[in-house]
């Protein structure tokens, strides 16, 4: 996934056994274990659902906030992609407010974002405007913020020009350009060591190996597995 090993590590990581044991059903590491199964789905539509939406379920089970909302974000993500832009924003909204509840502002942000393109695919650019200039107003507040701002910008500055103000329209892809070149690839909200669901086109190999490292340990220690930010060696 972004990487030619990224999809062997990924099998390795939904065929293990373990990951089958009765004791894990309900552990948070088993959501993303759900999700990736769902990223990894080569067959109807159908089947990635009723995996998200066990991913779900789990995640309600567990109590776990994070991964909720998880779930809705990346299935919000194939809701667009499918062209099912309602489904889609409402999945986006559910995520939002859980964000803001777990006072996330760069995740609020990627929300917004997201938000954005859903609204210019239901034909709406002044509400897709007001969200990726929310976008970027969070993406500047949080640290973390600095692989958001480039994604907010590239979608706020068409609409600029759209409505007439050329010049703040190229100030603005001015700025997202040398914004986005020295980034590395990574998953969109990196939740200070907690999972983070990646807009596509998807995380390095890296990324799957420290996740399957992860989730091994999690087993063994009884705790739940996080998700660890990508290190200097996972830049594209």
């Amino acid at each position: 996934m972004g990487d030619a090993e990224g999809p062997r590590w990924a099998e390795r990581i939904v065929t293990d056994a373990r990951f089958a044991a009765p004791e894990f059903a309900d552990h948070p590491a088993r959501v993303s274990l759900l999700i990736l199964k769902g990223l990894l789905c080569g067959g109807s539509h159908e089947a990635r659902e009723a995996l998200l939406a066990e991913g779900k379920a789990t995640a309600e089970r567990s109590g776990d906030e994070v991964w909720i909302a998880a779930v809705d974000f990346i299935r919000g993500e194939f809701h667009l992609a499918m062209g099912d832009s309602d489904s889609a924003r409402r999945l986006f909204e559910a995520a939002l407010e859980r964000a803001e509840r777990l006072k996330n502002p760069d995740f609020a942000g990627w929300c917004h974002e997201h938000l954005g393109w859903a609204a210019l695919a239901t034909g709406e650019p002044a509400v897709a405007r007001d969200h990726f200039e929310q976008a970027v107003l969070l993406a500047r507040s949080d640290p973390l913020g600095e692989w958001l701002e480039p994604h907010a910008l590239a979608g706020l500055a068409p609409l600029v020009a759209r409505a007439g103000d050329h010049t703040e329209a190229t100030r603005l892809a001015e700025e997202a350009a040398p914004a986005a070149c020295p980034r590395p690839r990574c998953w969109p909200w990196r939740w200070r060591g907690r999972p983070t669901p990646r807009s596509w086109p998807g995380s390095p190999a890296g990324r799957s190996r420290s996740s399957w490292r992860s989730s091994e340990s999690s087993l063994t220690s009884g705790r739940s597995a996080t998700w660890p930010t990508p290190s200097s060696s996972q830049r594209s």
